[in-house]
């Protein structure tokens, strides 16, 4: 066995050690380095490596492991867990979660893409659109995901319940990033659309009294 493997092993049995005993901790411990067991406010996770000396709230940095798409806080471990992916990290201090999503570190250029439309999401360059049209105009589109591979962005789609207004078609395509450019896809009817009645107008006091003043 190399001696990484070696090293990561000792440090996989001393996140299971720092699991146990933050668990016994009374609650309303003041700690440095906790978890949260059981709330996560989602399945995914990424890490935000803190080094020592970029924050004075954490001198001796830390390994902060993060949910939501990189926005809850779900766990802060003391820097010497370094080493250990995010993915074994998950594994240990969240057994129990099925087939989690691990997302690139805080900080990497995956995030920057994910949050610009006009950029290809390295590793995903397929993407699910979905787009609104009314009376043959699409008035609204949106990315919503990208994935690794075609059959995945179709299988993405099938997952996503949309509510519509009558009269207004709701709509996907699947693109794809080859050798830098985009290439748009097929517009094609969604899967799950629930649809309502169009809402009423809303009709201020203002605009009664400036209707009945003009009968």
């Amino acid at each position: 066995m190399s001696k990484i493997a070696n090293v990561k092993d000792e440090l996989v049995a001393k996140l299971r050690e720092f699991s146990v005993a933050q668990v016994a901790l009374p609650d309303g411990a003041e700690v440095d380095h906790w978890y949260s067991e059981t709330e996560l406010p989602a399945h995914d996770f990424n890490r935000e490596i803190v080094n020592p000396g970029e924050n004075p709230d954490a001198p001796d940095g830390c390994v902060r492991i993060m949910s939501d798409s990189d926005f809850y806080e779900v766990a802060n471990l003391p820097y010497h867990f370094e080493p250990l992916s995010c993915a074994e990290i998950v594994s240990v201090l969240w057994p129990g979660v099925q087939k989690p999503k691990i997302y690139p570190d805080h900080g990497a250029y995956w995030w920057t893409a994910v949050a610009d439309e006009s950029l290809e999401v390295p590793g995903e360059p397929f993407e699910v659109w979905l787009h609104s049209r009314t009376d043959g105009i699409v008035a609204d589109s949106t990315r919503f995901d990208t994935l690794p591979t075609e059959q995945e962005a179709i299988e993405r789609e099938a997952q996503i319940e949309t509510h519509a207004s009558v009269g207004t078609e709701s709509l996907y395509e699947i693109r794809a990033w080859k050798n830098g450019e985009r290439i748009g896809g097929e517009l094609r009817p969604r899967t799950n659309v629930f649809y309502s009645p169009p809402r009423e107008p809303i009709m201020w006091p203002w605009q009664l009294e400036r209707a009945a003043a003009e009968i």
